[in-house]
């Protein structure tokens, strides 16, 4: 099972200018999408300090955190 956990600030406008992009690339990449608040208690195991974050999962193991800046880099290339 591969998941794309998508971390964000209620309040952030990048946040939500990119969630769609995001979206879309897991659509694309057969990843299941989920989205959480950086304030929910279940994001805290990924020991988060800044938004927006995507978290890689495979068969439930991480493998990669991404930041804004990665986030960006991942999406437009394929």
């Amino acid at each position: 099972m591969k998941e794309a956990i998508y971390i964000e600030w209620e309040s952030c406008s990048k946040c939500h200018l990119m969630k769609p992009h995001v979206k879309k690339w897991a659509d694309e990449n057969w990843y299941e999408f989920q989205n959480f608040l950086f304030s929910d208690v279940s994001v805290e195991e990924f020991q988060i300090d800044a938004v927006p974050m995507l978290v890689l999962k495979e068969d439930w193991e991480v493998t990669m955190i991404l930041d804004e800046e990665e986030i960006v880099h991942l999406v437009s290339n394929k």
